[in-house]
């Protein structure tokens, strides 16, 4: 008989990937990784932050904007939930108290994957969540991402990150600007 968790990852920062250098190193060299445009993007993300605490949800305009920043490619299939949708399940997922429910509720939006759904949690959550990229996920010592996400793994890949973080004392946002750009840094 299988165990349930046989085939789970372990996840490992990279054995090339020296966390304390990358930490103070590469968020300073995030915004020249990632492009203007894009990190105008962030910009305009983090500065939603407060609003869309005080609300409790997103609205339409608001999750297009974060989709398009996670992944410009399919965010026009976001335009297909109407606002009063948008707004009822991102409430719903910012205020469980069920953490599996928070990620999988998000993805009965159209065009909100895991991916997309990891990046409300992170900017707008708040408990801290990683963002699902497959550049952090290599640095986290996956070189496969997984063609089909489970909640198991994001409960893995959430441990770990929030582990990763405490014991280097910064923030989410700063591990994942770290691990994102080491990986864009070393794999083109």
């Amino acid at each position: 008989m299988r165990r349930k968790d046989e085939n789970m990852p372990t996840f490992v920062l990279n054995r090339n990937l020296d966390c304390a250098f990358a930490i103070e190193t590469y968020p300073s060299q995030y915004e020249d990784e990632v492009g203007t445009e894009h990190w105008n993007e962030e910009v305009e993300l983090m500065n939603l932050r407060k609003c869309v605490k005080e609300k409790g949800c997103l609205n339409q305009t608001q999750l297009f904007a974060l989709a398009h920043w996670k992944s410009p490619r399919n965010v026009w299939h976001i335009e297909n939930n109407d606002d009063e949708y948008v707004q009822k399940v991102t409430e719903f997922a910012l205020s469980t108290t069920s953490k599996r429910a928070r990620i999988q509720s998000l993805t009965v939006l159209d065009g909100v994957g895991w991916p997309t759904a990891s990046a409300v949690l992170h900017f707008f959550h708040n408990d801290p969540y990683p963002i699902l990229d497959f550049r952090a996920l290599r640095s986290a010592g996956i070189d496969t991402v997984p063609s089909t996400y489970k909640y198991e793994f994001w409960k893995k890949y959430v441990a770990f990150c929030r582990a990763t973080a405490k014991s280097y004392g910064v923030c989410m946002r700063t591990l994942d600007r770290a691990m994102w750009c080491y990986d864009k840094i070393t794999n083109g």
